[in-house]
């Protein structure tokens, strides 16, 4: 308590994070307290006291007593570390510069962080659903400690920067602001005040929309060759039917005016799906369902804002998507309207001709959670999904505190299927919308290491040389096993709100799915695991572990939830597989087939890795698959072609093109097919004049099958030599000797009793051939 006020001072608390912050506030403080100037300016202190006059004497008592008394409150807030560094200090201004010069560091350190803030304004930008509050907020703070750090930023940049870093949305906004005023004269106050207001518009004309359209034409489902009315003057697009919506928002409400003034309501917003005759899908967003419409109305306005096109030439209507694929034609008609005619028994958006009620529907995987309880498969795995997460004791059930904002969550549907297409299991996952957790806040460090393909390749390569055998584990919802740092906070599950209490959030223990930090939670997991269990970590492979017992090693690396590990002692394999799965809930895999792409065949002779499918898949994603292959000699990896060629790829040309395509035919040609390769050369006298090297037109089932395959293809070509020659007046009496590797065809002709691979060999007939 000082001699004068009659209230308690407040301390502010200094920490490592708010240097900026306290210094303010304890300027404020000791400024209160008639002590600022001394601890800024300081006070000379004489020599000797004695030389003093009376009056000097006083001023220095004086100063002493303000310095004193500065010193003590810097004191007061500090704990204990940061008391430590000012304990030898004599003056408040001496405690003042250490802890500027620790807090804000030297020089150097400075230019260091005015160059990162330099960059977080340059990089600052609004974000998706972010209001204007928060993202100038944002903004200021950044400003605010440049000018702490002693930049000079003019108001006229913070401006022009909010400005050019707003949403799409906004854009309007800031032309009619410049339009109407000087923007270089206006301060950032008036910038935010005129962007919120426009805010408000915004979203008070969402909350509360009454929309001005013309009357169209109405259709009913008894006639056929309905028309729905496409008119370029309606607002916003507008659906009457109830079932054709595959999400809605029903706290949208509102009215839209006709024409003629009636009004019908509106009783949500939402997306409805729609099937092209093309077989494509599309989705339509922001559609208002107004229940007493009998026809559907397309907004030309709305979907212009979305990057469609609509072009009205020659008295025609065209509607092109985003991808400038024709979606409708339509002329016009005597009234000047743009009416599309569908065949259909319902009213329906765009073009569409199928006979079946159920088209719009037909999905192999819910599209919302509704939707998925109805359906007893779905139920299911929505069911084992949360018995999962509740067995593993992911969160609990708390009262949200304040400051405090939970995370959105959602359900994600996906249908399993085997090689044949078929749906061999249903999966649901239960995740957060992790896109708007805010950093500092919701999470701090997101990064996690994992094995790199070179490292892989090196196992495998060491396990060849060593005769081992490479296993395969997996996770099951590894991510689940992590622990976070951070208190998060996420709603309830849709589908799964406990009643009575639909106003309380779940506070997550552990780690979840769709979480920036998850990944690194669950590594941090393992990683104390494996080296609290006698596991080495590679200093320079930060996910290879490794264990030695007795001169026997076990080697492990992970990526993500895949765990892979070989050895030369199978029994520390078995010891290994137990103590995981004591510990997580695992799949044993057995021995690694397929791998990060990668397909891996373990055999006596070896370990053999292809590409093969991931080569397919390329192959067909660009439809080439029936491409001519070409036999260009290249490395294995053919990346710096690749790369070579995506340089090109904001201007590209023909030549790039090729170039492109003839890097696909190489891959053709590249692929394993398990064919063998015909190869042979003729010699006329002592000169080579014909070869051939291509692959075989079947699939042999053994190395002696290659080989009389090889010698049939050689003597064919001998065939029509021979014949050429003899037209030529160059007829070869001796028979032609054909020099070939025909140790199993031999072993085969020597063994007296027949085997199923003579029913091979019969299919081909050797003539005039001699092979040594």
């Amino acid at each position: 308590m000082t001699e004068k006020s009659t209230f308690p001072i407040q301390f502010p608390h200094l920490t490592k994070t708010n240097y900026k912050k306290w210094c303010i506030r304890m300027r404020a403080l000791l400024g209160s307290q008639d002590t600022w100037d001394i601890v800024e300016k300081g006070y000379e202190i004489p020599v000797e006291d004695s030389r003093l006059s009376p009056a000097e004497k006083e001023v220095l008592r004086k100063n002493r007593k303000s310095d004193q008394k500065a010193l003590t409150l810097i004191r007061q807030c500090l704990d204990e570390s940061m008391f430590d560094q000012i304990a030898d200090a004599t003056t408040a201004k001496e405690a003042w510069e250490i802890l500027q010069k620790e807090m804000q560091g030297v020089e150097p350190v400075k230019k260091v962080r005015l160059q990162t803030l330099r960059r977080d304004f340059e990089a600052i930008k609004m974000k998706e659903g972010e209001s204007v509050s928060d993202y100038t907020a944002r903004v200021k703070s950044v400003v605010s400690k440049l000018k702490q750090y002693g930049e000079k930023i003019e108001e006229t940049k913070v401006v022009e920067k909010i400005l050019r870093s707003l949403l799409p949305k906004f854009d309007y906004v800031v032309v009619a602001m410049e339009e109407a005023k000087d923007v270089s004269k206006m301060t950032v106050d008036e910038v935010i005040g005129s962007l919120q207001a426009r805010e408000e518009r915004l979203n008070k004309r969402n909350e509360e929309s009454s929309e001005q359209v013309l009357a169209t034409k109405a259709t009913t489902e008894e006639k056929e060759g309905a028309r729905g009315g496409v008119q370029y003057r309606a607002s916003n697009h507008m659906c009457g039917k109830r079932n054709m919506f595959v999400d809605m928002d029903e706290s949208v409400k509102g009215n839209v005016v006709f024409g003629n003034s009636s009004k019908v309501p509106i009783k949500g917003r939402g997306t409805i799906l729609i099937r092209l005759k093309n077989g494509s899908q599309q989705f339509i967003s922001d559609v208002y369902y107004v229940p007493d419409m009998t026809s559907n109305i397309l907004s030309l306005g709305q979907l212009m804002e979305k990057n469609y096109e609509v072009h009205m030439v020659n008295c025609q209507l065209e509607l092109l998507n985003e991808k400038r694929q024709l979606l409708a034609r339509v002329p016009m008609s005597k009234n000047r309207m743009f009416t599309l005619n569908i065949q259909t028994e319902m009213a329906k958006c765009l073009k569409a001709c199928v006979k079946d009620n159920t088209w719009l529907w037909h999905l192999s995987e819910p599209v919302d959670v509704e939707e998925a309880m109805k359906d007893e498969k779905w139920r299911r795995a929505m069911d084992e999904e949360i018995g999962a997460i509740e067995k593993n004791k992911t969160w609990e059930l708390v009262s949200l505190t304040e400051n405090q904002k939970p995370i959105g969550v959602k359900w994600v549907f996906k249908a399993k299927k085997n090689a044949k297409g078929e749906v061999v299991r249903h999966k649901a996952r239960f995740v957060a919308k992790g896109y708007s957790q805010r950093p500092g806040i919701d999470y701090n460090e997101v990064f996690a290491p994992v094995a790199r393909m070179e490292s892989i390749r090196m196992l495998i390569s060491l396990a060849a040389q060593n005769g081992w055998k490479i296993h395969q584990m997996d996770v099951k919802s590894a991510f689940l096993n992590g622990y976070l740092e951070e208190d998060i906070y996420i709603e309830q599950p849709p589908g799964y709100i406990v009643e009575g209490q639909e106003d309380k959030v779940l506070k997550l223990k552990k780690a979840l799915y769709g979480l920036k930090q998850t990944p690194r939670a669950w590594n941090m997991r393992i990683d104390n695991y494996f080296q609290q269990n006698g596991f080495n970590k590679c200093p320079h492979e930060h996910a290879l572990y490794s264990k030695v017992q007795g001169g026997e090693i076990l080697m492990v690396f992970l990526y993500v939830d895949d765990l892979v590990f070989t050895g030369n002692d199978p029994q520390m394999f078995e010891e290994f597989k137990k103590t995981m799965v004591r510990e997580f809930e695992m799949t044993d895999i057995g021995l690694m087939s397929y791998y990060l792409g990668i397909e891996v065949s373990q055999k006596e002779e070896g370990i053999f890795i292809s590409q093969s499918g991931f080569a397919q898949e390329v192959l067909k994603k660009f439809k080439m698959v029936n491409c001519n292959p070409v036999s260009t000699p290249a490395e294995p990896d053919n990346l710096y072609a690749v790369g070579l060629v995506s340089r090109y790829m904001e201007a590209p040309t023909m030549s790039h093109w090729n170039a492109a395509k003839r890097i696909m035919r190489y891959v053709k040609g590249d692929v394993d097919d398990r064919k063998s390769t015909t190869g042979f050369v003729f010699f006329l006298g002592d000169t080579a004049f014909t070869w051939s090297s291509k692959k075989q037109a079947i699939v042999t089932l053994s190395t002696c099958e290659a080989e009389y395959v090889v010698a049939t293809s050689c003597a064919c070509h001998v065939i029509w030599l021979r014949k050429l020659l003899k037209e030529l007046n160059m007829t070869q009496e001796e028979s032609t000797e054909i020099y070939v590797d025909n140790k199993y065809a031999l072993a085969l002709a020597k063994n007296p009793k027949p085997l199923k691979q003579d029913v091979f060999v019969k299919m081909r007939t050797l003539l005039g051939v001699t092979t040594n």
